[in-house]
């Protein structure tokens, strides 16, 4: 399955809610899963995973982008160009200083429909209207949305569906993610209904700093366990990811186990 996670507005944290969802799928439901992103210029990836920049010229984009030229990849081969981040859980990171955006563009529409995981993860960083951003919603099984208890974000979004280009998510799979969520802001109800939203069609992630905190240290993958264990610094966080797991692999046909 292919989702594409993205925001009508900048700094909603889709980089935050892509990573918690594919450690989340990856570690609670046993899917394989791949992570990549859209943009030549997003490196919080690495960031926030600890990812040590180094030039490995048998492993770079520009490789992958010379052997696609040649027609000298299969689908099988990307998998040796992946980060392993977790059991389960891997990076393709589409982001270095000699790519340009066409390049970008041509790698994802090869990579995406190509990867071998059971889910591969789009952090979609560019704008709705771009060539990239399209092609990556037209091979998207499922679109999340990241949104925040903001009214400009709400306003942003009810922007994006009057465009033309919001044509390649109408009609497909839609999840809404209220993230950053506090609840003396709003009730979730009542935002879902101010935002004019399907309540069934969203989820929440709560705010907790230790999200924040665990980033900054490049270490937001070692965050799980606690969630998953209920540790009273991150506890609210455990029925947000697994109600976030239920409404996904329902999308998958799946049945959601969760301990």
């Amino acid at each position: 399955m292919k989702i594409a996670v993205m925001s009508p507005s900048r700094d909603q944290g889709i980089t935050t809610v892509s990573v918690l969802l594919g450690l989340t799928l990856a570690q609670t439901q046993g899917q394989s899963v791949c992570l990549t992103h859209s943009g030549i210029d997003s490196f919080s990836l690495d960031s926030y995973l600890g990812i040590s920049k180094y030039n490995d010229k048998t492993k770079s984009i520009t490789q992958i982008i010379r052997l696609l030229e040649t027609h000298a990849i299969s689908g099988n081969d990307i998998a040796d160009y992946c980060t392993k981040i977790e059991n389960n859980f891997e990076l393709l990171n589409t982001a270095a200083p000699d790519v340009n955006g066409e390049e970008s563009a041509k790698l994802l529409k090869f990579v995406i429909p190509n990867l071998n995981h059971d889910i591969v993860i789009t952090d979609v960083k560019t704008e709705l209207w771009e060539e990239t951003t399209q092609q990556t919603l037209q091979t998207a099984d499922v679109i999340i949305i990241v949104l925040s208890q903001n009214i400009q974000t709400v306003k942003k979004l009810e922007a994006w569906k009057a465009s033309e280009y919001y044509a390649a998510i109408r009609g497909k799979p839609t999840m809404y993610i209220i993230n950053k969520f506090d609840g003396y802001v709003s009730s979730f109800r009542d935002f879902t209904k101010l935002a004019g939203l399907k309540h069934i069609q969203c989820c929440k992630i709560s705010y907790s700093p230790y999200i924040k905190k665990t980033a900054n240290l490049g270490k937001l993958h070692t965050l799980l366990p606690y969630i998953v264990e209920r540790d009273v610094r991150v506890c609210e966080l455990n029925n947000d990811l697994k109600e976030c797991m239920q409404v996904i692999m329902a999308h998958m046909g799946k049945r959601c186990n969760w301990r």
